[in-house]
């Protein structure tokens, strides 16, 4: 968390205890601090603070556009209706649209992202028609770092079906600009932790004239959306990180991508055959996903203080290659030689060149052992 999100963060938690559904005093008191928040969640995307609903989590938020949207059109839903997506998408989405399949008969499209992972507005117009009522892709991929035209993409789904278009911005949130007034988005997620908030707490943009059903029971607190007493400590946090995001987000866009070239310049000393997945430009500035041919990546998780993701942080405990890297081509082999690295502003250019000289040093390691070992084994 950012210094300042941290302190309101604590400050919240030691002064707000009250439910800000409450009518007395304490309870308007804890209201006004989400209606801030949410004030400033609306800012940043250039929508009405009446258009964000709060869940804890983007993973909730994406379940309760796609299976909120669904149920809520359940009744009038056409015969062979359909929701297209990607490959590349985040678990949560795919196992949402998967599961519409189950609950309402609908038929998911997978689009094809090639080498990349990026969605083409060609690709995306050419699996539309009348049938389909949903499309939901991600803003960026939080794997490979690849940004997708999101404002094109929309602009061919108004042209080509009157499917509502469901955006997963909770990775790109904390560094690329997203206004919904030019973003065909009907429902679009950003999350807390993605722009040094606090973790618990996203964000689910619902354009006005967009009907959700609620995926889970109780009050009626959020519109009835997402019932349940909101944490009003994590919410104003996230409303801090918000503003602090609309204020410096393209000095942080430049710091970050700078030290993500400073570590890439060192990883690339260690010697050839080093990748690096995803677009070569269209892609988060703090994002590294990198195949190291013949050193398997869970050979490379920790050194010394260095700790590195062989995948998503969702997915990193199963077994199974990533559905992504799998996705855009790589082999059973070469997404097990992948790394996903992540790097943020409030890193030093000292701590960045400590950690990329690190890795290349570990993997020079690794690679003399694997040669000494095959020289042995002759």
């Amino acid at each position: 968390m950012d210094p300042e999100v941290l302190d309101v963060v604590c400050r919240v938690l030691a002064e707000s205890h009250a439910n800000s559904a409450s009518d007395h005093s304490l309870g308007t008191a804890a209201r006004d601090l989400v209606d801030a928040a949410r004030g400033e969640i609306a800012a940043l995307l250039n929508a009405g603070a009446d258009e964000i609903v709060f869940t804890p989590g983007a993973t909730e938020a994406v379940n309760l556009a796609i299976q909120g949207f669904l149920h809520y059109r359940r009744n009038d839903l056409p015969a062979g209706s359909g929701v297209v997506t990607t490959r590349v998408e985040h678990q949560s989405v795919l196992e949402a649209v998967e599961r519409s399949r189950i609950d309402f008969g609908i038929e998911p499209r997978l689009i094809d992202c090639g080498p990349y992972g990026r969605v083409e507005p060609e690709a995306a117009a050419a699996v539309l028609d009348d049938r389909t009522v949903l499309m939901c892709v991600s803003h960026a991929n939080g794997e490979i770092g690849t940004v997708n035209p999101i404002q094109q993409i929309g602009e061919v789904i108004k042209a080509h079906s009157q499917a509502v278009l469901m955006v997963d911005a909770s990775q790109s949130g904390g560094y690329l600009p997203i206004d919904t007034a030019k973003v065909a988005a009907d429902l679009l997620v950003v999350s807390s932790h993605k722009m040094h908030g606090p973790k618990g707490v996203a964000a689910l943009f619902v354009r006005r004239g967009v009907c959700l059903d609620p995926v889970i029971c109780g009050g009626g607190q959020e519109k009835g959306l997402w019932p349940g007493t909101l944490n009003q400590a994590l919410v104003a946090g996230f409303g801090v990180a918000a503003r602090l995001t609309r204020e410096r987000r393209e000095l942080r866009y430049q710091k970050v991508l700078a030290l993500r070239e400073v570590f890439w310049a060192c990883v690339q000393n260690s010697g050839p055959e080093i990748s690096i997945n995803g677009h070569p430009d269209e892609r988060l500035p703090g994002n590294l996903s990198i195949t190291v041919e013949g050193v398997p990546a869970s050979r490379l998780r920790e050194i010394g203080s260095v700790a590195i993701s062989a995948g998503s942080a969702c997915s990193s405990r199963r077994r199974e290659p990533s559905h992504v890297l799998r996705a855009i081509g790589l082999s059973e082999r070469q997404a097990a030689c992948t790394l996903r690295i992540g790097l943020s502003e409030d890193l030093s250019l000292e701590e960045v060149k400590s950690a990329g000289d690190a890795l290349a040093s570990e993997i020079r390691r690794l690679r003399g052992r694997s040669t000494s070992a095959k020289i042995g084994a002759r």
